[in-house]
């Protein structure tokens, strides 16, 4: 520098400043920013060209099993929904055929328990019916007993009333035949 040019730098310290102060204006495609967004734009390209194929073939080929994935998903559901319906049927069949069965013993158990207590009842009677039967006969044994000991005390008490009354008669046919025939005929 100068001694003048000091000397000037010194005395107009402002202007100098100004002078450096001065904007720097720069273009817009000067930019670092602008070199970084190309850069950027230029690797979209590039990555779209060569990578993006391959990437949506991978994502074609993953979209291909899931969808594969979710239709054998859809068959064994449709499978699994036919034997729940198929069970459920035969589930049904099975209770039915259970309660028909059921209801059948138990007709069967009130027909049995009817005819048993008939049974008891039939066989009730005829101990009864026997029994008086007995009972008859034994009344009838011992009337007949009681008749024949009053009939065989009554003809002796007879005969020898007749005996004693008609003693001094007894040689008269007529009253010993008599005699004879009333003793056969209560004998």
């Amino acid at each position: 520098m100068e001694p003048n040019s000091v000397h000037q730098a010194i005395a107009h310290p402002v202007g100098e400043v100004m002078e450096h102060a001065a904007p720097h204006i720069e273009l817009w495609y000067q930019t670092p920013q602008f070199f970084v967004a190309l850069a950027f734009v230029g690797f979209l390209l590039v990555f779209m060209r060569t990578a993006w194929p391959a990437i949506a073939g991978l994502l074609d080929a993953r979209a291909a099993k899931i969808k594969d994935q979710l239709e054998q998903a859809a068959k064994l559901k449709a499978e699994a929904e036919a034997m729940l319906k198929t069970y459920e049927k035969q589930k049904r069949a099975m209770q039915k055929e259970a309660k028909t069965i059921v209801e059948d013993a138990t007709r069967e158990a009130g027909v049995i328990r009817a005819r048993a207590k008939e049974e008891l009842q039939l066989s009730l009677e005829r101990r009864r019916q026997q029994t008086q039967e007995k009972i008859q006969r034994a009344e009838t044994a011992a009337t007949a007993s009681v008749r024949a000991q009053i009939i065989d005390i009554a003809t002796a008490a007879a005969r020898q009333v007749v005996t004693a009354q008609l003693q001094d008669r007894k040689d008269d046919p007529a009253i010993a035949r008599a005699i004879t025939a009333i003793g056969q005929q209560i004998g």
